[in-house]
Parts: structure tokens; C-alpha cells; sequence
């Protein structure tokens, strides 16, 4: 009688065996895998956060640096200062080198206001600096969750003031101030970078009369943790 030939084959236990030894690998790899990417999506997040700051900072170095000595008229014909800024209202500028590749008939400059709203920083701009009634200014959001916005300006006698010009409201004369602080500082509370301070000098008229512009600076500090946090 002839015998069948043995077939090499696994066994039941085997294969289970396996399979077990698979499927533990197969979760600590899936484990792995999911850190890597929850920890990409992060840095990601992080790096638009920066670009987002980065991005805030220069269009705000831009406008106060390129501020002009030139009032305007509100929507109701009353005159304004060039800058003009107090606590609950953010602050307002005539920012020069506003690019025209296109060659409209416009100025230059530009009405820019910098305030909060709903959280965020907001640059707003007015297409003519002498206001017509009903005018309503474009805006952009620069910088989400900023909680709190504070703005001080450097005088001529070297005082820091929370509104500017310094004596707004007692003199009727100053709305239609042309004189700009020599330096602005702008405070940001966030939620990402807790407290942010920029200082940026301005373009502004020196004692004799002659109009400066001086270089920008390094005005960027951060409260512990953030960005260009000092010890």
C-alpha cells in the first residue's frame, strides 16, 4: 500500500501565533505613525502662527514708519490730526507709499486705522484720505486671538502718552495737529504669545524744522515663552 507524502505545511497554533505577534506590531507602528503626524499638524499650526506674527509686524512697521504730516477731514468736514489715537479706539495714521502699479487717480497715502475687533487685530483703510459721508474703510484681519491692544506715544519731551495728540480734547487746536510722536509702541495681549511690545520710530520733524526718517529698529519683546523673550 502506498503512503500518502507528507505535506509540510503551519499548524493551527502557529498561524495564531502569528497573527498575535502581527497585530502587536501592527498597533505600536499605527501608534508611531499617529504621533508623528499629530506632531507634524502641530509644528504646522505653530509655523502659521509665526509667519501670521512675522506678517503683523512688518505691516505695522511699514505704516508707522511711513507716517506723513498731512490732516485729513472726517465724513463730517471737521479736521484731523495725522495721527490720532486714544484707548478705546486704537489709533489712526496717514501712512505714505501706498503703490499704484495700476496709475489710478489717487494719493499715495493712505487713512489707516489699527483697532481690535472680535479678537483680532484689524488694519483698516479709507480709499481717500478727505472722507466723503457714508465712507466705509476696507479691512483686513492681520492677527487672530489678540485679547487686549494698548498704544503709547513718544513725545518731544521724551513722556510716553496713551493718547495722542497728548492733549486731545483740551484743545481744539490739536485735531488738526500735523505732528506725529517720535516714536509709537504697540502692546499685544494674545493667546498664543501672551504679551508682545513693538516699538517703532516714526517719520517725524526733528527741532529745526527738517523732516527724518529714522531707520527701524529691533522693537519686537515678549513676555516668558514667546517670541524674542529676553531673560
Amino acid at each position: 500500500m502506498n503512503r500518502l507524502p507528507r505535506q509540510n505545511g503551519f499548524t493551527l497554533l502557529e498561524l495564531v501565533v502569528v497573527l498575535a505577534v502581527f497585530s502587536i506590531v501592527a498597533v505600536m507602528a499605527y501608534g508611531g505613525l499617529n504621533n508623528v503626524l499629530r506632531t507634524r499638524v502641530a509644528i504646522e499650526d505653530n509655523l502659521d502662527r509665526v509667519r501670521q506674527l512675522q506678517r503683523s509686524y512688518l505691516r505695522l512697521r511699514q505704516d508707522f514708519l511711513q507716517i506723513q504730516p498731512r490732516t485729513i477731514r472726517d465724513e463730517f468736514g471737521d479736521p484731523r490730526s495725522a495721527v490720532r489715537g486714544q484707548p478705546e479706539e486704537g489709533v489712526y495714521l496717514v501712512s505714505g507709499g501706498w503703490r499704484n502699479p495700476a496709475g489710478h487717480p489717487r494719493s499715495n497715502m493712505q487713512r489707516v486705522r489699527w483697532h481690535l475687533q472680535d479678537d483680532a487685530l484689524v488694519r483698516s483703510h479709507f480709499r481717500h484720505l478727505d472722507r466723503a459721508p457714508n465712507s466705509q474703510p476696507e479691512t483686513l484681519v492681520v492677527l487672530d486671538n489678540v485679547t487686549q491692544l494698548t498704544v503709547r506715544y513718544l513725545a518731544r519731551d521724551r513722556e510716553w502718552y496713551a493718547q495722542w495728540p497728548q492733549a486731545l480734547g483740551n484743545s481744539p487746536d490739536l485735531e488738526a495737529s500735523a505732528e506725529a510722536p517720535l516714536a509709537i509702541e504697540v502692546t499685544l495681549m494674545t493667546d498664543a504669545w501672551g504679551e508682545l511690545r513693538f516699538v517703532f520710530p516714526t517719520g517725524t520733524t526733528d527741532a529745526s524744522g527738517t523732516t527724518t526718517q529714522r531707520r527701524p529698529t529691533s522693537g519686537l519683546t515678549a513676555g516668558p515663552g514667546g517670541p524674542g523673550a529676553t531673560q
